[in-house]
């Protein structure tokens, strides 16, 4: 009984549960048997029961519910192998089409196609060296179970000034553009900071709503018809902006920061589905900017900034049949505007913090997206080395450590009456 108890201990249970009808009734029949057996040979040695009934009223019942079936929580050292991306150093945003569905869908409908990728964190994935292949789909494994490790993660952030609206006057503009000319009648905007941030914008009279996202000093519409310039030391800058019956506009100029550390990082699969938690407190505490060395940042800023928002998800088409009168959707501004409704009324009016949310949200995501294109392209590259912990719970046959306790304390107590007995027996009578 100590040993089969010590076992279960040291183990945490003497076997794994395969729910087979066996081993179930094994586990309540076997041990009855055996301990009724006990008793009995004792008392047949002794030649006497009622020493025994004791025994017999203690160790049949008890026996039965000494091993039972139950989930224990099992913790195995576990050598894991990293995705390496240093043949991709310093990394280069290269946006698919892939990328920027990946985003909207995600953005849109809460759909994922990387446990990896999350709205804010860009975790390098990890998985047990006895794996096949690569996980860097939405499930990672099928298994009750949980990986633990320490990889790098990545995350940008947006600081941001709130801009104002200081100044609005009519005018006309013309451009030339390789060798062809046009003219632009529309209204001379500007917006400004309380920092070091002014805006000029032309927002054209035909067109009197309008939610942008583009970067600074550079013409943003095919057709020319929105230009903008600036002094600012922010990178880009979203409005809202409505014209009709006055001008209105909320937004803000920002500067994206790109943050890479090394932190705990967790992989569970909880109602089917696969969620990468972040040690969150960790990764603030040892986080540092993204070097030259490890990423171009600027083509990640170029590629998020860019028209070709409007080929996947083109806003000013869709509220082009809408009946509605004409706005303007430009860069991610487009799918900023699909969270909206496509109405500059709603943003403008949405004064809260989901609006800042949002907006980071959308940043983190296409972040994350683009990261996620460069694991793609590392994932035939050898893997490199790391160590973690695998956390499972599997149904084991355990020893329940009260009824084995009060067993071997009663097997104890029958073994003491049997050597004293056996001892009283073998002293000689006096005469």
């Amino acid at each position: 009984m100590v040993v089969v108890h010590s076992i279960s201990w040291r183990n945490s249970g003497l076997a794994a549960d395969d729910g087979s009808g066996i081993l179930q009734i094994g586990t309540k029949f076997l041990p009855t048997l055996l301990a009724t057996i006990y008793v009995f040979l004792a008392s047949v040695l002794l030649d006497d029961v009622k020493p025994f009934i004791l025994g017999f009223l203690i160790i049949s019942p008890l026996s039965s519910s000494l091993i039972v079936s139950q989930t224990v929580a099992l913790a195995q050292q576990t050598r894991f192998l990293q995705l390496d991306i240093r043949p991709s150093m310093p990394i280069q945003a290269q946006p698919l089409s892939e990328t920027y569905y990946r985003s909207i869908s995600s953005v849109l409908r809460n759909v994922t196609t990387s446990a990896w990728i999350s709205d804010q964190y860009a975790v390098v994935p990890f998985w047990p060296a006895s794996f096949q292949t690569i996980p860097l789909g939405p499930i990672l494994f099928d298994t009750d179970q949980t990986w633990t490790a320490t990889t790098s993660v990545f995350s940008t952030e947006l600081i941001c000034e709130p801009l104002t609206l200081t100044n609005v006057s009519g005018t006309d503009v013309s451009w030339s553009s390789e060798g062809n000319f046009g003219f632009v009648a529309g209204r001379n905007t500007t917006v400004s900071s309380q920092g070091d941030c002014t805006l000029f914008f032309l927002n054209p009279y035909d067109i009197d709503g309008s939610i942008i996202w583009a970067a600074l000093n550079e013409t943003i519409d095919d057709e020319k018809s929105f230009t903008s310039s600036g002094s600012c030391s922010e990178d880009e800058y979203y409005l809202s902006v409505l014209t009709l019956p006055e001008t209105i506009i909320i937004g803000e100029a920002c500067k994206a920061v790109c943050f890479q550390g090394e932190t705990t990082v967790t992989a569970s699969l909880i109602n089917g589905e696969s969620i990468v938690k972040v040690d969150e407190q960790q990764y603030h505490a040892n986080r540092k900017l993204v070097s030259p060395e490890l990423a171009n940042i600027s083509t990640f800023q170029n590629a998020f900034l860019s028209t070709d928002w409007n080929i996947h998800l083109s806003a000013t088409d869709i509220t082009k049949y809408s009946h509605q009168p004409k706005r303007l959707f430009i860069g991610p501004g487009n799918l900023l505007g699909a969270l909206y409704n496509f109405s500059p009324e709603r943003m403008t009016t949405d004064l809260t913090d989901q609006r800042k949310n949002t907006i980071q949200r959308i940043k983190g995501r296409f972040f994350g997206e683009l990261l996620r294109d460069c694991f793609n392209n590392n994932r035939l590259h050898d893997p490199a080395e790391i160590h973690g912990i695998i956390n499972t719970s599997p149904r084991r046959l355990v020893v329940v450590s009260a009824v084995a306790i009060t067993l071997e304390v009663v097997f104890l107590l029958v073994l003491a009456i049997l050597s004293v007995t056996f001892y009283q027996r073998d002293q000689p009578e006096d005469l």
